[in-house]
């Protein structure tokens, strides 16, 4: 079977999916605990004992969202071949790469550990915004941005999710006079990202020179699948220029939009998505377009 593979990035995770598949692969805590051991924190034992469905951690996100995506991958990939090709939206592209064997587990939780760090210095004591707008017209959108930055106001557009679907970054202050104009030429589908740093801005550039200094201390190798990545949407085969990637990816917007666009040229029918909400199935991949 021939199929492409894609990581999602930062969101809410549903308990129930995860304690189902995880009761019956006692292997995957070996996972957990190695993660656990570098966070202090015992993920396994938090997420089996959580009585609530939905799992909220503000702390250590970033790696404890790599540790999950990796034990599904592991669970999948015992019944399926590898794909002919992958994505991983933000820091599903780190789940990626692990899980093509270019970055080890390990070295991967330990440059997340830092990435997140970085992350909250460059808004520290200042409070950044992520929202989700659905169902408007990117040059609308563009429009809007430049008649709010011409007010010396700063927004940018970090992701590209689809057609009519963008994540929109700024400090708080802004964030609010942007939502508010939008509503007013009835824009309402707007959604607050459960993200504490404001990632893919220029915001985060400051950051990236200091989490490129450790990247470069990072073993990367070949991986085994391609995989698309975010900043270019092609396939980086050589270490230093996946660590390019990697450091322009806090700073630059995610152009997820083009990547499915991408997959799609390839004639891949079969689409895979490893998540945290529901269970693995396959999708169609104009759907995840519209």
């Amino acid at each position: 079977m021939s199929y492409a593979l894609i990581f999602n990035g930062q969101e809410k995770i549903k308990l129930n999916f995860l304690k189902k598949i995880f009761n019956k692969n006692k292997i995957i805590k070996k996972l957990f605990d190695e993660t656990s051991e570098y966070i202090k924190y015992n993920i396994w034992k938090n997420i089996i004992d959580n009585n609530n469905d939905i799992f909220i951690i503000k702390n250590n996100i970033q790696p404890i969202l790599l540790t999950i995506s990796v034990a599904i991958f592991n669970i999948f990939i015992k019944y399926n071949p590898l794909p002919k090709l992958s994505a991983g939206n933000s820091l599903g592209e780190y789940s990626a790469l692990v899980c093509s064997k270019s970055i080890k587990f390990s070295n991967a939780i330990k440059i997340l550990i830092l990435r997140s760090k970085y992350m909250k210095e460059s808004v520290l004591k200042k409070k950044t915004f992520m929202i989700l707008i659905q169902g408007i017209n990117i040059y609308i959108l563009k429009k809007i941005c430049k008649y709010i930055k011409q007010k010396k106001i700063y927004i940018s557009i970090s992701n590209f999710n689809t057609n009519k679907q963008f994540v929109i970054t700024g400090y708080k202050k802004n964030i609010k006079k942007i939502i508010k104009y939008l509503k007013k030429i009835n824009y309402k589908f707007i959604y607050k990202l459960p993200i504490l740093t404001s990632s893919h801005c220029l915001l985060m550039k400051k950051s990236s020179k200091k989490f490129y200094f450790a990247l470069k201390k990072i073993k990367i190798k070949k991986p085994i699948f391609p995989i698309i990545n975010n900043i270019n949407v092609k396939y980086e085969f050589s270490s230093e220029k996946i660590k390019k990637s990697l450091k322009k990816q806090l700073y630059k917007p995610v152009r997820w939009k083009e990547i499915l666009d991408y997959i799609k040229s390839k004639k891949i029918k079969n689409l895979f998505k490893i998540g945290y909400k529901k269970k693995i199935k396959k999708k169609k991949i104009k759907n995840l377009l519209h």
